[in-house]
């Protein structure tokens, strides 16, 4: 899919920080799952469209995004050669390919993955220092002393302890309550939020805590609001089916001018907050990811994707664009990967990034990663979703 979504502002980063391209080409190792082994015959022929596995969907979205960017870096100059490990095939097995030195002859490795592949791929970036971008996987699994390691989706303790200081900001006054599920990672979750909520003194919230039922109904969640002032109701589990019950339920709320429904992150890709019925009811969640309405890059990818595919590019196709575009950019200019150049914000033409190193032991401590600290509190209402 080829494209030239590459203006000159691009190309005025590198000039105005007075960098030189990179002489030699930028050797990328995207690391996701396309199940090419269980859809393709040794020939390279399709097994069954109809039994193509749909969980290859997000990874191949990701890589038609990555796509793009590299076109874009090669149609402008930079040299970039992408190599794409599957890593639920036998062929993009990790530890083949660190047997036969394909990894080592990468200069950066971005990850669109949630398993077990990022700690070897940590561990494997801290051994040959190696750049690695965690690219969605909203954990750090552990992962120490790694200062080559970036993960650009905030992880579950960011999110919250955003949740915390928003709604002290917009509702420090309201009738606040959590309501989750009698489960050890909800608990979890909400020790979070209590944490987050005691260190936060100057603007610490006073709410309430409910452990719902399995099958729980309006008279569960109505006989905790006020009907006097604003209900600020926080669905804090990351279960998608508790989500859609959560939001069924309080959607029958008769006074909706006192309700605010607070979700999790993974209220990003959940469809039912898209749907009609709930048009009325103001959603909020937090999430790494905003396009600005009109964006011209977005606006010329979406362009790209209807001439030669017919249909909007996801989510998934935006971030795979966004973080092969922006690190590439930054290795080009650099001639390694760095964070923290105020110029260097043009490299990132859908959304901001804010890396940050993170030092697990305190400020004196080695840096154990780097993680992206840029959060937007969305508001989904009347079918848009609009930047708080």
């Amino acid at each position: 899919m080829k494209n030239t979504l590459l203006p000159l502002i691009f190309l005025l980063a590198f000039t105005k920080a007075g960098a030189q391209f990179s002489k030699r080409t930028i050797r990328v190792g995207l690391f996701t799952s396309l199940y090419l082994d269980q859809s393709f015959t040794d020939s390279g022929k399709l097994k069954s469209p109809k039994d193509f596995p749909r969980q290859a969907s997000a990874g191949l979205e990701f890589y038609e995004g990555a796509s793009m960017a590299i076109d874009s870096l090669n149609n402008n100059g930079i040299s970039v050669k992408m190599s794409v490990f599957d890593i639920q095939s036998a062929s993009g097995n990790i530890n083949l390919l660190l047997q036969n030195g394909e990894i080592e002859k990468l200069d950066m490795m971005i990850a669109q993955t949630s398993g077990n592949e990022i700690n070897q791929l940590a561990l494997i970036s801290r051994e040959f220092k190696i750049p690695f971008i965690n690219a969605t996987h909203p954990n750090d699994r552990g992962i120490r002393e790694s200062p080559q390691v970036y993960i650009a989706n905030p992880t579950i303790n960011s999110h919250i302890e955003f949740l915390q200081q928003q709604i002290s900001i917009k509702w420090p006054n309201a009738n606040i309550m959590w309501f989750r599920r009698a489960d050890p990672l909800d608990n979890r979750i909400q020790e979070v939020f209590q944490s987050a909520n005691e260190r936060n003194s100057a603007k610490k919230l006073k709410y309430k805590t409910f452990a719902l039922p399995e099958k729980f109904t309006q008279a569960d969640l109505f006989a905790h609001f006020d009907t006097t002032k604003t209900n600020i109701v926080i669905a804090g589990s990351l279960d998608d089916k508790f989500a859609t019950e959560f939001l069924n339920t309080v959607r029958e709320f008769s006074k909706k001018g006192l309700l605010v429904v607070v979700g999790m992150p993974n209220w990003e890709t959940l469809r039912e907050i898209q749907l009609s019925k709930y048009a009325a009811l103001p959603i909020y969640y937090s999430s790494a990811f905003f396009i600005t309405p009109g964006n011209a890059w977005a606006k010329e990818m979406e362009a790209v994707f209807k001439k030669n595919i017919y249909i909007k590019p996801s989510l998934s196709v935006y971030k795979g664009f966004e973080l092969t575009f922006y690190f590439t950019s930054i290795f080009s200019k650099h001639g390694r990967i760095i964070v923290g150049d105020s110029t260097d914000v043009l490299f990132t033409p859908l959304n901001d990034l804010d890396f940050k190193p993170i030092k697990i032991k305190g400020p004196e401590g080695t840096i154990d990663y780097f993680e992206n600290k840029k959060l937007y509190f969305l508001r989904r209402l009347n079918g848009l979703t609009l930047n708080q």
